[in-house]
C-alpha cells in the first residue's frame, strides 16, 4: 500500500515522501480500516517539523484522524463488523495511508447518511475531566459524548469553511439557577449556554453560522449535583 512518511523531522519538504509499505495487521482489540479520508491538523505539522515528535520516532507513517471502511477485525473486537463505515483516531499515527490499524476504543460507527469527509472530523477530540463516550444513549450511530458526575471539557481545533455548524444535545439538570449548565465556546467566546429546564430533555438541535478559518471549539459542562449530565452527538462542521 502507499503511505505518506515523515523520514526525519525537518522543515525541508523533501523529508516527507510517499512509499509502498506492507498493509498493517490488526491486533486482538484492533480493526484495520481502508482509509477514504484523513484529516491534516496542527499536530501533524508539528510532528513533521519535530516540534511535537511522535513517541514512535522516525521514519513515521503520518496522520492521526481518518474515516473509511473496516476490512478486518481482531479476535476480541465486539460490536464492529467488516464493512462498517467508521471514523477513528489513531494515536499511533498511520492515517495517511491506504490502510490503518486503530484500537476499537478509538472508533465510532458513522450513520449511513454521513459522508466519510464529515465523519473524519469526529476523530481527534480531547475528552477532559468527566467527558467520555458511551453507548447508553445516542442521537445517531452507536455512541454519544457524555459528561456526568463531574465537570469537564470536550474540545477540538478545527479548520472549517463558511457555513453552519450543528450538533444535538441532551441534558438533565437538578438546579434552575444555572449552577448546572452546558456551554459551547469558540476561541474562548461563549456562543451557546443551556441551564434549564431542571428535568431531562429530549435531543435538541443547535445551529450556528461560522466564517471560514481555524477555531478552538470547546463544550463545557459545569455541575453542582452528581446525577446531572449533558450529552453531545452528531456534531458537523461546514
Amino acid at each position: 500500500m502507499r503511505a505518506v512518511i515523515f523520514d526525519a523531522p525537518s522543515d525541508d519538504p523533501t523529508s516527507t515522501v510517499i512509499r509502498d509499505i506492507s498493509i498493517p495487521v490488526a491486533g486482538a482489540e484492533e480493526v484495520c480500516i481502508e482509509v477514504s479520508y484523513a484529516g491534516l491538523n496542527y499536530a501533524d505539522l508539528m510532528m513533521q517539523k519535530g516540534i511535537y515528535p511522535h513517541p514512535k520516532g522516525y521514519p513515521l507513517v503520518a496522520g492521526l484522524e481518518l474515516a473509511g471502511t473496516v476490512t478486518s477485525i481482531g479476535d476480541r473486537v465486539k460490536g464492529l463488523e467488516i464493512g462498517n463505515r467508521v471514523a477513528g483516531f489513531s494515536e499511533n499515527a498511520g492515517a495517511f495511508a491506504e490502510y490503518c490499524v486503530v484500537p476499537q476504543e478509538r472508533i465510532i460507527v458513522l450513520p449511513n447518511d454521513m459522508s466519510f469527509e464529515t465523519g473524519e472530523s469526529l476523530g481527534g477530540w480531547t475528552f477532559g475531566g468527566n467527558w467520555t463516550a458511551d453507548s447508553w444513549d445516542a442521537y445517531s450511530g452507536s455512541k454519544s459524548a457524555v459528561c456526568q458526575g463531574g465537570d469537564g471539557t470536550l474540545s477540538k481545533t478545527m479548520t472549517v469553511n463558511s457555513g453552519v455548524m450543528r450538533f444535538f444535545y441532551k441534558t438533565d439538570f437538578y438546579y434552575s439557577s444555572c449552577s448546572d449548565y452546558l456551554a459551547l465556546k469558540i476561541d474562548g467566546e461563549e456562543i451557546f449556554k443551556v441551564c434549564d429546564p431542571t428535568t431531562e430533555t429530549d435531543w435538541t438541535l443547535f445551529e450556528y453560522y461560522v466564517d471560514s478559518g481555524t477555531y478552538d471549539f470547546e463544550w463545557v459542562f459545569e455541575h453542582y449535583y452528581s446525577s446531572t449530565y449533558a450529552r453531545i452527538d452528531a456534531i458537523s462542521f461546514p
